[in-house]
């Protein structure tokens, strides 16, 4: 598969799409399964502000997005002036953003996080 430089016009123009769910538990007296459907939320959805109107997780997290994803020319893909259209993503891909910039944080040593082999680096059996 190929890939393909993104814009910001690429995340405001993507479609959500609902992921059907099968109920099992709910089937009609023709024996069909009942289904639902789930839309994506957005990462503004998962991640409430805090009650004391101190900067939320989302905030910072936005914060960190709009500082290190950049285009093929290394121009932002996102500014300040886009953080509510950033945080209305689909929080798949808010969260896919997040945590390629945490590896990459953690593999310059920046944080402390898990080293390249799985493991956090310590000599200590995990258990």
């Amino acid at each position: 598969m190929s890939s393909f430089n993104l814009n910001l016009s690429h995340f405001l123009a993507r479609e959500d799409s609902l992921t059907e769910v099968p109920i099992p538990e709910m089937v009609d007296g023709k024996g069909d399964i009942g289904s639902v459907y789930l839309r994506p939320l957005t990462a503004k959805e998962v991640f409430a502000y805090n009650a004391d109107g101190s900067e939320s997780q989302i905030d910072s997290i936005s914060e960190l997005i709009v500082k290190c994803v950049v285009d093929v020319d290394g121009e932002p893909i996102f500014t300040v002036d886009s953080l509510d259209d950033l945080q209305n993503l689909d929080v798949v891909i808010f969260m896919r953003l997040s945590q390629s910039i945490t590896r990459l944080m953690e593999g310059s040593g920046l944080i402390e996080g898990e080293d390249s082999s799985g493991t956090d680096g310590s000599d200590s059996p995990t258990n």
